[in-house]
């Protein structure tokens, strides 16, 4: 769970449940066609219970996200810096700083 709480941390700007739920599905597809499919699959369960299985963790993926996202403070603005290490604010509109002074 804490993985993905930081992939969505960098993947969302700001928190909030709709962000989570969104997440959830997101992360819910994937999940259904690799986990419940592959039950399906292999084990006879069935028509019917596959669909439930993959129903519910559907639900639990979107249910994952919603809590997630519920959880997560949103961003200050400024908080999030390129990979340089500078906030656009603090380079200056000319580029970084000159060491001489001028």
């Amino acid at each position: 769970m804490f993985g993905l709480a930081y992939v969505f941390g960098r993947i969302h700007e700001s928190g909030g449940l709709l962000s989570g739920v969104r997440f959830g599905v997101l992360l819910g597809v994937p999940t259904v066609g690799l986990a419940s499919v592959g039950i399906y699959w292999t084990f006879d369960i069935g028509d019917r219970s596959g669909a439930l299985a993959s129903a519910t963790l559907f639900l639990r993926m979107v249910a994952v996200g919603a809590v997630i996202g519920a959880a997560s403070r949103p961003s200050r603005p400024g908080a999030i810096r390129p990979p340089g290490g500078r906030a656009p604010s603090e380079a200056g509109a000319t580029g970084p700083p000159c060491r001489d002074g001028a």
